[in-house]
């Protein structure tokens, strides 16, 4: 249970390093000048409001599209300019029965993804993300979306309407039909129309975006060491004070991810070996003869293992340098053939081995630069069935590891 509060802790110590972290940034105010600061970011998921700015020299200013013109970071992409937009009230997850959508004009932080002759942003709500698109100086215009339900309600429609008005707003010389019709309402295709069209009007462009390496399929490698309690799973071993033994642990990790995002889940396999853990404790033995008594007898435990485990990663991205891992496993514990308990002195109570483990862990680690990780997880574990020799033996603790991404 130490072991568990143990990780509480580090999990609290972590938010509280979250909920300081800042990044440096720049801010444009209403008069055009230009500041250097800092503010607290984990990719917004929907548009901001309002946000903190921490300036170098003076005091913090809570940014709104009424006092800000524009903000970002400094490193790489991220770029909010306030507009007035026509901003869609409807909704996607709930569907109604109408082509058109509901608008209202509001001053907002739209997210600029592409700058340039053909400029491209994103609006996102607790209802819908939309997106907008303007030529050289004039305003952004809503590229129209709209899933509806048609006329008998038994089918949801979409309206193609953002195709028309891309072919009249980002006209090139000729316009690619086949192209066009197959053009979703997504960032990503979006986003290459463009730049296809900024290429076309050979005038320069810049895509605003965080730098985005992450792979879909990855490995990493692990080594630390593993803080073990070991004690037999029979209840009437009373007083048993466990053999608490640290070992070296070493494991491969391989990461699949649900898409390229930074804040992101994966699944993820791992297969770790730890060595040898050696210890003695006593324990309260039940004896009958003359009425029911208990004697300590000395216990003797040696076990190494392979853990053979799958579960789930979650990604929280807080800044460019630093991510946090939040992880999740469970498998087997597969115990070496060598790996015995040995009751009484010099075993006179017998000597039995050890059996496989159902084993699960909890985690979390933080990651460098997406490369180096720091981790601190908990592991416990659960026999697989009953044995009749009283063998099994439960092991619970820490594992402290440093971990290298290799692809």
């Amino acid at each position: 249970m130490k072991h568990f509060f143990t990780l509480l802790f580090f999990f609290f110590l972590v938010a509280v390093q979250a909920q300081t972290n800042k990044e440096d940034a720049y801010r444009v105010d209403e008069s055009g000048s230009r500041t250097i600061g800092k503010i607290k970011i984990s990719e917004f998921l929907k548009n901001p409001d309002r946000v903190e700015f921490y300036p170098e020299n003076g005091q913090q200013v809570v940014m709104t599209p009424f006092n800000t013109r524009s903000f970002g970071t400094l490193e790489d992409g991220l770029l909010y300019q306030s507009s007035k937009i026509d901003v869609d009230l409807t909704s996607d997850v709930e569907p109604i029965n109408k082509v058109s959508p509901t608008t209202i004009e509001k001053q907002v932080f739209l997210k600029i993804l592409i700058k340039g002759e053909g400029t491209l942003a994103e609006y996102s709500s607790d209802n819908n993300t939309r997106y907008y698109v303007k030529t050289g100086t004039s305003d952004f215009k809503l590229l129209n979306y709209q899933e509806y339900l048609t006329a008998d309600g038994s089918q949801i429609g979409k309206s193609r309407d953002y195709q028309r008005q891309i072919a009249e707003l980002l006209d090139c010389n000729s316009t690619d039909y086949q192209k066009l019709g197959g053009l979703g309402y997504n960032r990503k295709d979006l986003l290459e129309y463009v730049i296809d069209y900024n290429e076309c009007t050979n005038k320069s462009y810049s895509i605003i975006s965080r730098k985005n390496n992450l792979s879909l399929l990855s490995g990493r490698i692990n080594a630390g060491v593993s803080s073990q309690t070991l004690s037999p799973s029979k209840d009437y071993f009373r007083q048993f004070d466990g053999v608490n033994e640290t070992s070296i642990h070493v494991s491969g990790i391989l990461e699949v991810r649900f898409d390229r995002k930074r804040d992101n889940w994966s699944i993820i396999s791992e297969i770790a070996y730890n060595s040898q853990v050696e210890g003695s404790s006593t324990y309260q033995q039940q004896f009958t003869g003359n009425g029911l008594e208990f004697r300590d007898e000395e216990v003797y435990i040696e076990s190494q293992s392979i853990d053979i485990t799958i579960g789930a990663l979650k990604y929280l991205y807080l800044n460019e340098k630093m991510s946090l891992l939040l992880s999740a496993q469970g498998g087997i514990s597969n115990v070496s053939s060598d790996s015995f308990i040995e009751f009484g002195d010099n075993g006179e109570f017998g000597a039995f081995p050890l059996s496989d483990l159902i084993i699960y862990k909890a985690g979390i680690a933080a990651e460098f630069k997406n490369k180096i990780s720091f981790k601190i997880e908990y592991f416990g574990s659960s026999t697989t069935k009953e044995s009749t020799v009283n063998a099994e033996v439960l092991k619970s603790g820490l594992n402290l590891k440093v971990g290298y991404r290799i692809f």
